[in-house]
Formats: C-alpha cells, structure tokens, sequence
C-alpha cells in the first residue's frame, strides 16, 4: 500500500479457492495501523491435494484497511496457480493395471507416484499406494496357493496361504484373512488330497490320508458290491407266478358246426291280418 497516511485495520483473506487448490496466509495479515509508507509483508502459500486436476486454477485475495476517518477499502489480486499433477498421474495409470489384475505394470506406475509424493511429504497418498502394493502381492500368494493345492502339492499350498494371510493381516482386511484360513483349513483336512489330485510334486497327498479314511472307503466298495449281488439275485430267481389257461377255445362258427341237428330252423308261418269290420 502506497499510503501517505496512515491506514488502520488491515486483514488479508483469501476469497477464492478450490477444495482441490487451496490458498493459505501464512502468518495471517492482520495490522491494527500501518504507517505513512510503511510495508506488509505475508506469505501465500496454494496446497494442491492429489486428486487436483490438471490445469491453471485461480486463487483470488482481498486486503480491507481504513482510513482515519472511517472510510472503509478494499483491494483484490488475483494469482494463477498452474497444476501440474505428474503424481497423480502415475496413481491412476496404476489403478488401471490394478482393476486390470496387471499387476507388473501396475507396481511400476505406483512406485513411480509414490516416490513423487514422498518426496512432497504427503504420507496418506504414499501410505495408500503402499497398501495396494501389498494387496497385490497377496493376491499373489494367495493364486500361488490354489495352484499348488490343486497341483495336490498341499504342503507349499499351505505355505503360501499363510504368506498371504500375513500380507491380508497388515492391511486390515479381514474377509481376505478369513478366506486364507478356510482354504489352509481345507489343505490340511485328511480329504485334501483328494481334492487337490492324488499325486503331486509335494509328496503330502497321499501321506495326508489317515488309516480311518482308507478304511471308511473300502468298507463303502464292500457294501457296494454286496448290494449289487443282492439285487441281481432277486431279478433272476423266477418266484413269479404260473397262470393256467382254459382248453382250447373254438369259434361260434366252429360251435354251429357240431350241432347234432343239421337241418335248418323254419321260422312259424304268420296268418294275414284281417280287418275289423265297425258298426
């Protein structure tokens, strides 16, 4: 202010922002008196959060101050703020891998942003990558373990299991860890090998098949096998019952045939109506 007097109650305030680009004072500006010539010196400082889009964004600042005779004045700056959001970029380039399940690239482009935020100090946004990161590497202990179990290598299937319950565990989710223990509940069940395939290169398949187990399945092909000689032997053994038929029967023509008479039946002769004479 290019004050030939002296001006009386000045504050700085910033009147325009964004909730993405925000303008701060820093210390605040305000002076009960400022004298004939004097000078204000403050400092603006713009926060830009990660989600800011990319582009020019203004920020728009007032100075009030008075006059000794009361008269009140108002003074505005408007200062261009140029984001230029490299990070942010690297962040959602990663979500795209991520919802993709490309996870290789996805870890590039997050490293790439974490290291942007780290370096500008902004630890939610890295503490947020780091946890994506460590979702993606237990999703993939987790598919290494179904692999393995029905590879029936149920030994190594439990162990990734168990890697990925730990990596679940660190990142609070806790439907990931429940799953991780029901699948390492299931390995380790004595019927998991028969799950998982008869064989594999972990050698525990067959070794996870208790002796109750092999005798509980041989006792069912025994009663298998008794049940299907039981029902054969009840199709095949002829208890059905024998019907006698009558003698043979001969045809009304054939009856006519054996009569003892053969002469024809005269039919009764009719006398002729005679009409009733009325008186």
């Amino acid at each position: 202010i290019n004050n030939t007097e002296s001006a009386y109650n000045l504050k700085m305030t910033v009147v325009q922002d964004t909730p993405m680009v925000k303008g701060i004072i820093d210390p605040p500006v305000n002076q009960s008196v400022l004298q004939p010539g004097g000078q204000i010196t403050g400092y603006l400082y713009i926060r830009a959060s990660y989600e800011a889009p990319i582009g020019t964004q203004v920020i728009r600042v007032r100075l009030t101050y008075s006059d000794k005779y009361g008269a009140d004045y108002d003074m505005f700056r408007e200062i261009g703020a140029t984001v230029k959001n490299v990070g942010k970029n690297f962040y959602d380039q990663g979500r795209l891998y991520y919802d993709a399940c490309d996870y290789e690239n996805a870890k590039i482009s997050l490293i790439q942003a974490r290291e942007i935020y780290d370096e500008n100090n902004n630890i939610l946004v890295v503490q947020e990558i780091d946890k994506l990161i460590k979702r993606m590497e237990a999703n993939d202990k987790f598919m290494q373990g179904q692999n393995r179990f029905f590879a029936g290598d149920l030994k190594n299937a439990v162990t990734y299991y168990s890697e990925a319950k730990t990596l679940y565990t660190e990142i609070n989710d806790c439907q990931a860890v429940q799953l991780c223990e029901d699948a390492m509940n299931a390995a380790n069940r004595p019927l998991g090998g028969i799950l998982g395939g008869v064989s594999g290169s972990g050698g525990e398949s067959l070794t996870t098949f208790s002796i109750h187990t092999i005798i509980e399945i041989v006792l069912a092909i025994i009663v298998a096998i008794l049940l299907i000689i039981i029902i054969r032997g009840k199709g095949g053994s002829g208890g059905g019952r024998k019907f006698t038929l009558p003698g043979k029967i001969s045809r009304p023509s054939q009856q006519q045939s054996n009569r003892p008479s053969q002469q024809p039946i005269s039919r009764p002769s009719t006398e002729p109506i005679r009409p009733i004479r009325k008186f």
